[in-house]
This record gives structure tokens, sequence and C-alpha cells, in this order.
């Protein structure tokens, strides 16, 4: 990686840092400790406060659950008598801050996110692995580059900090490219960067909305399932080590509503693509298109695989050996432990 991206890459994991810091002290509560859920008393959580990255609702299996009341339902047969939802559109980062800062008690994020974070001091858990091979493409504006060589020079739309960044700089490593001008987006701003031209190119999660966009003349310039297989990514579930303190048996019942939410989601799996298109307002897209990028038959059961920890541990093996994560630490013990 040239020289002048990594410091910025470090600078974006300093401020990180230093955002998770002033966000705890700003609401009261000391830097690396949470707050507690709204109401909980010996155990029993009244309000479980889940953050996610999205401007709309929930999705996934959990979101189809939860608007189905199931979700809900399940969480209170383990002393979760209710589940608070806020969205964060400005990505993985947000979410972050807010979990350590202590406003929610579980957040929803990209895979680079959380070793970022965990490696550089955050003390944080690994919930789950929602989704496992999460596909990413480098999309550019019409006219613009459509092959890996004409992205050098290029200004490339992504948000710092998050799994598009890590994939993009990984590409431009592999394809030799020397002066990537790299532009922080958010995920909601990428297709207006590359619409009024503030950028060239932009590394998005493959969905529906950006199937879209190539049927009006936005080029993929590569897909990395399919050119880079091995960097695909992961969503993951997060949470602290004194939320579970305080609530021993909420990762059990958690993990249990969340199988049942894939379960269901799996086998109303039309009702379900028509639920994942709602995410995206005013028809952008349809269920038949979501199903391709997000399907149910992609969500496990399990907390984990070892495919997903294969994936987990590699990447980490990259930001640490590109300095980005500053310490190595043993991902078996990030991970929540589970009696059943």
């Amino acid at each position: 990686m040239p020289a002048l991206l990594l410091r910025r890459f470090r600078t974006a994991a300093a401020v990180i840092s230093l955002a998770f810091v002033l966000t705890a002290c700003g609401s009261g509560i000391p830097a690396g400790s949470t707050g507690s859920a709204a109401g909980a008393t010996n155990g029993v959580v009244d309000s479980l406060r889940v953050g996610y990255v999205s401007t709309g609702i929930l999705g996934g299996a959990e979101g189809y659950a939860y608007r189905h009341g199931n979700f809900s339902a399940d969480l209170k047969k383990g002393g979760i008598n209710d589940v608070q939802l806020t969205p964060f559109p400005g990505g993985s980062q947000p979410v972050l801050q807010a979990l350590v800062g202590g406003s929610i008690d579980v957040g929803f994020l990209g895979n680079t996110s959380f070793l970022t974070a965990k490696a550089n001091g955050q003390d944080i858990v690994l919930l789950n692995e929602t989704l496992v091979g999460l596909d990413l493409w480098v999309i550019s504006r019409p006219g613009g580059p459509k092959t890996l060589r004409q992205l050098d020079n290029a200004k490339i739309a992504i948000p710092f900090g998050d799994i598009q960044e890590r994939v993009g700089k990984e590409i431009e490593e592999r394809a030799g490219l020397k002066h990537v001008q790299w532009v922080n987006v958010p995920p909601t701003g990428q297709a207006d960067a590359l619409a009024n031209g503030a950028a060239d190119a932009a590394v998005v999660i493959a969905r529906g909305s950006w199937s879209r966009l190539l049927t009006r003349g936005y080029p993929v310039v590569t897909k990395v399932s399919q050119t880079f297989p091995d960097l695909v990514g992961a969503s993951v579930t997060v949470t602290t080590p004194q939320f579970l303190r305080r609530h021993p048996g909420f990762a059990d019942a958690y993990e249990k509503a969340r199988a049942n939410a894939v379960r269901l989601a799996q086998k109303q799996e039309d009702a379900y693509n028509t639920f994942q298109a709602e995410e995206f307002r005013e028809g952008k897209v349809t269920a038949e298109e979501e199903a391709v990028y997000y399907p149910a038959s992609r969500f496990q059961t399990k907390p984990f695989t070892e495919k997903g920890l294969t994936l987990l541990r590699k990447e980490l093996n990259w930001l640490i050996d590109h300095g980005i994560a500053k310490s190595r630490f043993d991902l078996d013990k990030a991970l929540a432990t589970y009696k059943s």
C-alpha cells in the first residue's frame, strides 16, 4: 500500500479511536465501558437497544422476524422485554461509537470495523457472523473507468474505516495501482457521488439497488466474488463484555431468537425478499433483484462457522501487516460463549 494511503488509513483509525473516547465522555460513561440497557435489573433487559447501518428498516433475517413479531417474542422468552432499533446511515463507525459510548447494547456492522476496533483496544465481543461471503463491486460513473488499470488516478468513493475501504485498498495493492485518490463517502452517498462527478468510481456492497444502476450506464469494473473471491466480506453482530456480564443469559437467548429468525426467513423466502426490497424506498428495487444479492439461504443458524472465522483471521493478519490494526488478538477469546 502506498505510504500516503497507509498514513491516511492510520489517521482514520486514530480519529475513530478518539471518537470512541469523546462519545463515551460526552455521554457521562467512562471510555471503554458501556451504559446499562434501558431499565435493566437482575439480568433482565427491559429494552434492548440495537444499532444498524441503514437509512430505514432493519433488514436481514432479524429484521424480517422483527417485522412479524417473532424476533421480539423469542427474545422475551429469554428475559428481553422490548427491542429499540436505531438506524445509522453513516456506516459501521457510528454504530461502533454508539456501542462503546453506551447508547446502544448491540450493533450490526462490517467485519473490518470490528477487527480494527478490537485490535486497536476497544473492549468488544463478537456475538455472531450474520452473513459470510458478502460480495463487493467496484462501480464507475457513466464514461468512467472500465478496467482495474484505469482506476489509477481515479477518485474512488469509500466509507473510511469500513469493509469497502479494506477491500478497495487490497484491490489497489493487487492491481499495482499507485495514484488512486480515496474519497470518504458514506454508503448512502456513494450513488450521488458518482452521479455528480465527485467520484469516478465507488467500492460498494452488492445489493439490488446497485444492479439498477448497471442498466443506466454505470459500468462494473470488477466483482470481488469473481475476481478476488478471497476478499469477500462478512457482516457481524457485536456487543460488549460488560453487557454480557450484566446479562449472563443474553447471548444464548439472542442466538436462539436469531436462529429462529433465519429459519423463518428461509421458510418464507418469497415474503422475505419482498420485505428486503422495502428497505429501498420509491420502488428502487424489486423482490426478484434483492433475492439475487441478499437471499435468505445465505444466512446461517450457527453463530460461527470455520469458513467465517478463517476469513476473519486472514483479514486480521492483513490489517496487522499493513499497520492498520495495532495489535494482534486471539479471535477465539473475542467470541461470545454459548451454553448450547
